[in-house]
């Protein structure tokens, strides 16, 4: 389908946003995905989730810090053997395996796993190594349900598993969100083929931090992890790639590395993004995107649209859906990690 754009709308004043909730101001929000069927409060009860103040609530987010945002000394050391899945796991794999080598619109590639983060002396060492797609995504399959991947994953009731001890080799995602030069976040709908969250109201780019692609170096700093984030802005929207002509003043941030407890602790790369272009510059560019079939529609969120997405998400008690459909996680954190950040909050 032919992506299009929808111009950025002017701000509904009827609807009041800040006098919306008075009567639970101070009160507590959790923001939960439509299709999790996880009760994640009690799994990850002894976890500190994200959250985050907005109109007078603290909005809960199923998100665990991993790596705090803004600039900070990073040393990954890259192993040049590829995971391989345990030994104990290979039979309840192979159904699933077998479904994605099956699938003709599935190819599998490299990507990379998270086998070791923590901090040492101020920096954040740890170690990564090339993954294959179908096995990360095979393993996902088995969260839930009959192998309960989650339950066997987790050495301590309540909590995640560190990544050293985890099973699961989840590999790093990256997730960008874009501003304009005309203060117009960009959103995208998802295409319905995609394998993940198709159709939800997401960020302005999203994927997988990618050896060869995004690093080559024995070890790789916080610049190698953001290469990523810039590849798939390029990828999806044509921003920063061979055709933008602001590319070399596009500007990066990280919001840091988050593991989202509905994918059993997913280690997520959170950027913030902005660029010299207006919102319809970005359009116009997105129509040339290697990858501009991702998404169906482009969203141009103004400041009255940000607010009026959050409020949603209030009104329905943390449900990540709206009238117009479903809404990405990514989306709401992405949202109000850059807003914190850019206010110099942590």
């Amino acid at each position: 389908m032919s992506a299009k754009s929808t111009h950025p709308r002017k701000p509904d004043r009827s609807r009041g946003y800040r006098l919306a909730f008075p009567c639970r101001v101070g009160a507590r929000v959790q923001v939960r995905a439509v299709s999790c069927g996880v009760d994640l409060q009690r799994v990850y009860a002894h976890e500190s989730w994200l959250s985050i103040e907005h109109a007078g609530l603290a909005l809960e987010l199923p998100l665990v810090a991993l790596m705090r945002p803004g600039p900070c000394a990073v040393a990954l050391s890259v192993c040049p053997d590829s995971w391989s899945v345990p030994a104990a796991w290979k039979g309840p794999l192979e159904g699933p395996l077998a479904d994605l080598r099956a699938n003709p619109g599935r190819h599998d590639g490299m990507l990379t796993a998270l086998i070791d983060l923590r901090t040492a002396e101020g920096t954040y060492v740890g170690q990564v190594a090339p993954v294959s797609y179908f096995a990360t995504r095979a393993l996902e399959s088995l969260l839930d349900g009959v192998h309960a991947l989650r339950h066997c994953d987790q050495p301590r009731e309540g909590r995640l598993p560190e990544p050293s001890e985890s099973v699961m080799a989840c590999d790093i995602g990256v997730v960008v969100l874009l501003k304009t030069s005309d203060d117009i976040v960009v959103a995208q709908r998802r295409a319905g083929h995609l394998d993940w969250r198709a159709g939800h109201l997401s960020v302005s780019a999203s994927g997988s931090l990618e050896p060869a692609r995004d690093f080559d170096s024995p070890v790789v700093g916080l610049d190698g992890l953001l290469a990523g984030a810039r590849r798939e802005l390029a990828e999806e929207l044509g921003v920063g790639g061979v055709h933008d002509p602001c590319a070399d003043q596009l500007q990066m941030t990280s919001l840091g590395i988050w593991r989202e407890l509905e994918r059993g602790g997913k280690p997520e790369l959170y950027a913030a993004a902005s660029t010299p272009l207006s919102f319809q510059e970005v359009c116009m560019l997105h129509a040339r995107a290697p990858d501009a079939s991702e998404s169906d529609t482009l969203h141009g969120l103004a400041r009255a649209d940000r607010e009026r997405l959050l409020a949603d998400v209030i009104e329905a008690d943390g449900l990540l859906q709206r009238s117009d459909g479903p809404v990405d996680l990514a989306l709401v954190a992405a949202l109000l990690l850059s807003r914190d950040a850019a206010h110099g909050r942590s």
